[in-house]
């Protein structure tokens, strides 16, 4: 039995930068507002894809290194 894998979109929003739109698929499930920074807040977004079931990660942090975007799960829900 194989793992899940993402499809195609999935990964190539995984390279995207901080300011990048997801794609056209990805669906908004939640977002965790952070606040408290030195150098203000920011805010972590979940999206879910509609195709492969992948739930992608995202962060707007200034302060955060790349990567914005990472693939916290395949499994289909």
């Amino acid at each position: 039995m194989t793992a899940p894998t993402s499809c195609q979109a999935c990964r190539y929003q995984l390279k995207k930068g901080r300011h990048d739109l997801p794609h056209s698929d990805l669906r908004h499930v939640d977002t965790r507002p952070f606040r408290g920074s030195m150098f203000g807040g920011w805010e972590e977004s979940t999206y879910q894809c509609a195709v492969c079931g992948s739930v992608i990660e995202h962060t707007n942090d200034k302060n955060e290194f790349a990567p914005w975007w990472w693939l916290a799960s395949t499994e289909k829900k």
